[in-house]
């Protein structure tokens, strides 16, 4: 009996006295913090007397320092996202050139290149030293040419060789058959959700994950009700007569009862714009975690913190330059990120850092930069701060959500109104007729052909129809 109370005591010291994360060591960090952050403090920092910037806590400390890495899922997010806005490049191997310097020549930076050539050679796919010159080949990048999301090798004229980007690296394969790209027009209302509705309709869900990441900045896929209409034109790609993929979303009409409508069209380079020109996209993300909790003031450091639980992934408003990261003091784990346009993003609160970062690392739009926890002043409220400056000054993290990418150029406005108009009579053309309606639509040169063979079969009725039989002779 002695011995189980012995071992109970000692269980009772550990939790309360020794842990880490005991009652009196969560104590002295507060009272740690709360001293640092005091204005007696301050002024000796700037005499010199103490550090400005006390060392961070051990590991042993209340955060339990989880690192921070980008999962598949968010992986996915940031390429259908990429992918959208990516630019098409059609290219040709010149004479004594190999493949991976022609891809270099057309923009591709020369690591991806590499990589993209390595995932053909190293899983035995192909050996572009069989490549020949005059040999075309499809590359869809991103507009600096960090990242291909998708290549197509023309290897004579019934071989080619398609690599796809995942989550997971490249996905590479031959095909000996060609491939052809055919313009469908959907139009659906609908019914539960977006994914079951395009089930229904016979349709793969990476076309939910292009629509969700289209829309992601505008309206989210669980906001949309029963009865909200999509028309749309999508590319699909067709080996013989089986549906392998999709290509572009060429333009699409979404009416919603709560948000109103939206149209959205496609024209390179940039992606997706409204009718009149504007970049459909937005630059900075609308909130750094996941979730729809309003964000709360912060009277301590001035910014707003967003709780949470359970350490969510906390995200880049947008791409940037990784200024600094480490302890700092009330703010606890810091990291600021700067912008391209001059605006700079500060997280803190943060429970961990992501392992890959460190002063000068690029970071992506909507990449994890860490995860949200207890540090700084408030280690009794989970979440993630935020700070937004703009040459020396703070301001709201809500005037920066509204600025967009680029719009039309002035030289490419008339081209991009005509395709619009196109593209709209086209939408028009999709009647919406009980659970939804999935039907090819016809180029301009396709229809002038069928025209020309619906004529072609006229002609030869009318000509059967003219000829006379010969007179039967009669029999002596």
């Amino acid at each position: 009996m002695l011995y189980f109370a012995g071992v109970l005591l000692l269980i009772y010291a550990y939790v309360f006295f020794y842990s880490p994360a005991s009652c009196s060591n969560v104590k002295k960090k507060i009272d740690k913090t709360v001293q640092t952050s005091s204005k007696e403090h301050i002024k000796k920092a700037i005499k010199g007397k103490v550090d400005a910037v006390p060392a961070e806590p051990g590991k042993g400390s209340l955060s339990l320092n989880i690192p921070g890495q980008i999962t598949g899922d968010f992986e996915d997010e940031m390429l259908t996202r990429e992918y959208l806005m990516a630019k098409t490049v059609m290219g040709t191997v010149k004479r004594r050139e190999i493949v991976t310097a022609a891809l270099i020549r057309n923009g591709l930076a020369g690591d991806e290149a590499k990589r993209l050539v390595a995932s053909f050679e190293s899983r035995g796919v192909f050996n572009f030293r069989r490549a020949q010159p005059g040999q075309k080949f499809e590359l869809k990048m991103s507009l600096d040419g960090s990242r291909a999301f998708y290549f197509n090798y023309h290897y004579g004229q019934r071989i080619q060789l398609i690599a796809e980007r995942t989550a997971k690296g490249f996905k590479a394969r031959k095909v000996v058959h060609r491939i052809r790209l055919l313009v469908f027009g959907i139009g659906f209302r609908i019914h539960k959700n977006l994914a079951a509705t395009l089930a229904k309709l016979g349709e793969n869900y990476s076309l939910v994950k292009k629509l969700s990441a289209l829309f992601a900045d505008e309206i989210q896929t669980r906001e949309l009700r029963e009865g909200d209409d999509i028309t749309l034109l999508v590319e699909k790609r067709f080996l013989k007569k089986r549906a392998i993929g999709y290509g572009n979303i060429l333009a699409v009409r979404l009416n919603t009862r709560e948000k109103g409508e939206y149209n959205v069209f496609y024209y390179e380079p940039g992606g997706y714009y409204t009718a009149d020109g504007n970049s459909f996209f937005r630059v900075y993300l609308s909130r750094p975690l996941p979730g729809n909790t309003p964000p709360e003031k912060d009277p301590v450091n001035g910014g707003i913190v967003y709780p949470a639980s359970r350490r969510p992934p906390v995200w880049a408003l947008s791409g940037g330059t990784v200024a600094s990261l480490g302890w700092a003091g009330k703010f606890g784990r810091k990291i600021e990120i700067d912008h391209p346009d001059g605006v700079r993003t500060v997280y803190y609160q943060l429970s961990s850092f992501s392992k890959k970062l460190k002063k000068g690392s690029q970071i992506a739009r909507k990449e994890v930069i860490g995860r949200a926890g207890y540090s700084g002043t408030t280690p009794d409220k989970n979440g993630a701060g935020i700070l937004v400056y703009k040459n020396g000054g703070v301001i709201s993290q809500y005037a920066i959500s509204s600025i967009r990418e680029p719009a039309i150029s002035a030289q490419a406005r008339a081209a991009f109104l005509a395709k619009v108009k196109m593209y709209e009579g086209q939408l028009d053309s999709i009647k919406i007729v009980g659970g939804g309606v999935s039907q090819r639509i016809l180029s301009l040169k396709e229809k002038l052909e069928a025209e020309k063979r619906k004529k072609k079969k006229v002609h030869r009725k009318k000509r059967r129809g003219k000829r006379r039989r010969p007179a039967m002779k009669k029999r002596p």
